[in-house]
């Protein structure tokens, strides 16, 4: 008998990481399914909208047949899960055209299978080329995509990317205006750049040890129970380095206490999101100038802070700024201000690894 049975504490996570590809409106309808395949007491079930590719093992109770494969259409099965989240699932395959799904006192007839020949064809696991990574690079990700752009004007700016190198590493994000970089201890036999799209890092989020693997056309993310293939981008990243200044810090000031002055800036509402910083204005002090479009309301704070800086004032914009605190953690936030005009780094006293950027408003 071809049969698997299998619990909804395992099921719960496969189907949300396999459900981030299934497209019910997909001009290619055999990719609404999922395929199964089930082995001794383990199913891979796998998902595709051919742009990427999930597979999701998990264990299950299977019977003494041999290894077999079928195709069930992903939402009629996600939902009878979530119709039945307390109660193992058992799918039995009685021909190639039918399946009986059971759950509870429920049974659910599939008579209509497509055959499993027709789902496309998965990717190999690149192996030529791989890193060992650790859930530390999968957290920078995810912190990489909070300063992308949300519009694709400049496609590459909308994905972070791992700039590889032989002695040390970068990943790196931009959205033209505000920069994300942080050092990994990674090596790699070459120079290379992977991007990463905020589909491929929600793919791969809450993983621990990954292996990252790739060729000409293929990024592949792995562990013993998660695979996520994705087709390789092939442009070129923006040439970030070139805009990265070489300057000292000049300001040093409370991470907690910029960040309020920020919070307290974004009140008033300005469309721009403005924020005057004045750096002269008091010895010991730095204070937070935003006014509103309409000239009505105006709001000052003042935070102490170390300035060693010759510029007076420099206007930013306070979300984004908050943005990029929100991307490492520490108590000491270190302003590289050089010139009111051009870009403003950001750096931490405990993270040396880590480095912002931020263009003025001008």
């Amino acid at each position: 008998m071809k049969k698997f049975i299998i619990g909804p504490d395992v099921l719960k996570p496969a189907l949300k990481k396999l459900g981030m590809v299934v497209n019910e409106k997909t001009i290619l309808p055999i990719t609404k399914n999922m395929l199964c395949k089930v082995g001794s007491n383990e199913i891979e079930f796998i998902t595709t909208d051919t742009e990427m590719t999930i597979a999701y093992k998990c264990v299950c109770e299977t019977g003494p047949s041999e290894p077999f494969e079928l195709l069930i259409p992903y939402k009629f099965f996600h939902d009878i899960v979530s119709l039945n989240s307390q109660e193992p699932v058992s799918v039995e395959l009685v021909n190639d055209k039918k399946a009986k799904i059971t759950c509870a006192e429920d049974l659910y007839e599939l008579k209509s299978l497509e055959p499993v020949d027709k789902f496309p064809k998965v990717d190999a696991v690149p192996r030529k080329a791989s890193l060992t990574l650790d859930d530390s690079f999968v957290n920078l990700l995810q912190l990489a995509m909070l300063t992308t752009a949300t519009n694709d004007t400049h496609p590459a700016f909308t994905r972070a990317c791992l700039d590889l190198g032989n002695e040390k590493s970068r990943l790196v994000s931009t959205d033209g205006n505000m920069m994300f970089t942080h050092y990994l201890n990674v090596k790699a036999a070459a120079e290379e750049q992977i991007h990463f799209s905020k589909r491929m890092a929600k793919a791969v989020e809450g993983m621990e040890q990954l292996e990252l693997s790739w060729n000409s056309k293929t990024v592949c993310m792995q562990n013993a129970v998660l695979t996520v293939w994705c087709r390789r981008y092939e442009d070129r990243y923006p040439n970030y380095k070139g805009v990265i200044p070489d300057y000292t810090p000049t300001l040093e000031i409370n991470k907690v206490n910029i960040e309020n002055a920020l919070n307290k800036a974004l009140i008033v509402g300005n469309i721009a999101q403005q924020t005057t910083i004045h750096l002269q204005k008091e010895k010991g002090y730095i204070h937070f100038e935003s006014i509103d479009d309409d000239k009505v309301r105006k709001i000052n704070s003042r935070v102490e802070a170390s300035n060693t800086g010759a510029v007076e004032k420099i206007a930013l914009n306070a979300k984004k700024l908050l943005t990029i605190l929100n991307q490492v953690e520490c108590q000491t936030i270190r302003l590289h201000i050089h010139d009111a005009s051009k870009a403003v780094l950001i750096s931490s006293t405990e993270n040396e690894d880590y480095l912002g950027l931020i263009m003025p408003l001008v």
